[in-house]
């Protein structure tokens, strides 16, 4: 069965008891509970909380931005006289019972979809993301993300060649 997933604009929700990530994710949920209402406040992140007809509460992804020194990109082609502006998945978690269905994947084209939105009031080459494990670097690299040299867990998509399909 295929369930619908929508993306809402975080407006103070807490995790819910019954949430499950992993046996580390305890800085995750802080991170929700605690800090994601003075980021959102401030103008640093942009928080959606993510649902389902399954599920009032499957998970939240954090994006913010960015530039990536062109020094620190993996591909010659990619270098050049300037640093690439990048939207950020700061965090994208969803809950332990859920995952493996698609919905991580549904949240990374939810932000490339707003970059290709964006690309017409305002630059953004990269999508990055900090990995917190192997696992989720797995996940990323599954997608197309590709480490950078100097850091395995930090991982770029570049996103102009999606972009020129528009």
């Amino acid at each position: 069965m295929e369930y619908k997933i929508r993306f809402y604009p975080y407006k103070g929700e807490k995790i819910p008891p019954d949430f499950k990530y992993d046996q580390n994710s305890e800085d995750m949920i802080n991170f929700l509970n605690k800090s994601a209402k003075k980021c959102v406040r401030e103008l640093i992140s942009k928080i959606f909380i993510i649902k389902s007809d399954e599920s009032d509460f499957l998970g939240y992804i954090a994006i913010s931005l960015r530039s990536i020194e062109k020094d620190k990109l993996s591909s010659e082609k990619q270098r050049a006289l300037y640093a690439r502006p990048a939207i950020v998945i700061g965090q994208l978690i969803i809950d332990k019972k859920y995952q493996g269905r698609g919905y991580g994947k549904a949240a990374v084209n939810f932000v490339i979809a707003i970059a290709k939105f964006l690309k017409v009031y305002l630059p953004c080459r990269l999508l990055v993301v900090d990995a917190i494990n192997e696992k989720a670097k797995t996940f990323y690299e599954k997608l197309g993300f590709r480490a950078i040299p100097d850091n395995p867990l930090t991982l770029v998509l570049d996103l102009l060649p999606l972009f020129k399909t528009i």
